[in-house]
């Protein structure tokens, strides 16, 4: 399955909009290890539905030149991604985090 998407860019959308939308702190969003989770929103029509974004919870798999590798961690309602689908992204595109050894959920100002 080929899907199109982008990710968006949460460190600009918190600068547009700080007061109603958070993302978590740099260094939380610089320190992430294989098997924490973050949540990402991937922008992509469905024409079906006209849905144009879904928040996906994906699972870190390692790092990369320009910032993580992970794969899906949940089948999309929306979007034609699928479960286990790779991915990479930076630490600019994450919404949310949750730490592999438990930590409370990082979902805060930064």
């Amino acid at each position: 399955m080929t899907a199109h998407y982008t990710l968006l860019d949460a460190e600009a959308q918190h600068a547009e909009t700080p007061d109603t939308f958070a993302i978590p702190n740099q260094l939380d969003r610089d320190t992430l290890r294989p098997g924490d989770m973050v949540k990402i929103c991937f922008q992509g029509l469905d024409h079906e539905t006209g849905c144009e974004g879904e928040r996906i919870w994906v699972e870190v798999t390692g790092t990369s030149p320009d910032g993580y590798t992970g794969t899906l961690a949940n089948d999309p309602f929306y979007l034609r991604l699928e479960y286990g689908q790779p991915v990479e992204f930076t630490s600019a595109n994450i919404l949310c985090i949750q730490r592999a050894d438990g930590d409370a959920m990082i979902a805060e100002f930064g």
